[in-house]
Formats: structure tokens, sequence, C-alpha cells
């Protein structure tokens, strides 16, 4: 019987480590999760991760900066059909859509992403930039029908009010949820 443990000779420790702490994170909350419990999900040696990251705080910063990029991805996939303002609210409402189904979808890494638990810690370079990225993605479309910072703030803070709501189990999750972000929008007049 073979009982030497898996080594990353590939180069992709690093994500290997990551993709186990989404795992960890998801199967069993970060209270579960340690770098030992990550090493051991990844098949590495526990001093593996310290390759990588120089504690449990970094390589969550790490994780909700995939957990961004992973979002952003999804909220480049619609695309406008026109620039009639019905196709820019459209496009809009399709956006809120993506971003409940990604809460849903990844509760404990959208509580993470979101969360006070990486309040206190330093952010990397990686986590500003696709943080910003899916920021972008809301400014850009509402932007397009309404040109003013505050009507970005308030899209935002009600579709992501919303998701939150729903991961948190403060309200049933709607059968349409797409009609529920129409009626948000049409609240603050993007619709």
């Amino acid at each position: 019987m073979n009982t030497e443990k898996r080594t990353y000779h590939h180069g992709g420790l690093r994500d290997a480590l990551i993709e186990a702490a989404v795992l960890i994170l998801e199967e069993e909350g970060i209270a579960k999760m340690s770098l030992r419990s990550i090493a051991r999900k990844a098949g590495v040696s526990q001093a593996a991760p310290y390759s990588h990251f120089a504690n449990k705080s970094a390589l969550l910063i790490e994780v909700a900066a995939f957990g961004f990029s992973k979002f952003s991805s999804a909220l480049e996939n619609p695309v406008a059909s026109g620039d009639t303002p019905d196709d820019l609210r459209e496009h809009l409402a399709k956006l809120g859509v993506v971003y409940v189904n990604f809460a849903m979808e990844n509760k404990a890494l959208f509580q993470l992403m979101f969360g006070d638990a990486l309040s206190h810690i330093s952010k990397s370079e990686t986590y500003l930039k696709e943080g910003e990225r899916a920021y972008n993605c809301i400014d850009k479309a509402v932007r397009r029908l309404k040109d003013e910072a505050a009507a970005t703030l308030a899209a935002w803070s009600m579709v992501h009010g919303l998701a939150t709501l729903m991961v948190d189990q403060k309200i049933n999750v709607a059968p349409d949820v797409g009609n529920q972000v129409r009626s948000i929008l049409q609240f603050l007049s993007l619709k």
C-alpha cells in the first residue's frame, strides 16, 4: 500500500490550496477551515500552504479574490442586446438576476467576499482588482441608463440586499428572481 502524500511538482499548488479552501468553506464553513485542513483536503503536507500564504488570513483574502473573479466573469456574461433604454434596463435586470443567483449558488463564498470575516485583514492587489472589476460591471450598466454615482450605489445596494436576505434565509427564495429585480429597478426609477 502506498502511503506517500501527493506532491505538486507542476506548479499548481497555490490554485489547489485555494480550490481546497473553497470546498471546505462551502461544505463546512469558515469556522472549520484551517491551513492544516486545507492542506489535508489538497493532499499535501501541513507545511505546504506556507510556501504561498503567510497565514490563514492571507489565504482567505485570495479565496475571496477568487470569488470576485468568478463573480465578475458571471456579471460580464449578459450582454445588452441594444442601446435603447428598454434594452439597457433589461440588461441591468439580467445583471441583478446573475448577482442573486451567484449569491445563492455560492453562499459561503459570497458571505466571505462581502462579510465581516475579512474586514480587519489587509487586502491583496488581486482582491482589490477583482472587487473593482465586479463593481465596474454594475456601474457601467447603470451609468448607461443614468449617469450618476448615486444611481449605481442605489441599484447595487438594493440587489445586494436582496441577495444577502436570501442567502441569510431572512426571506424566501423567490421562484422568479427576475421579477423581483425588475421591481427593485422600477422602484429606483431605472426601469
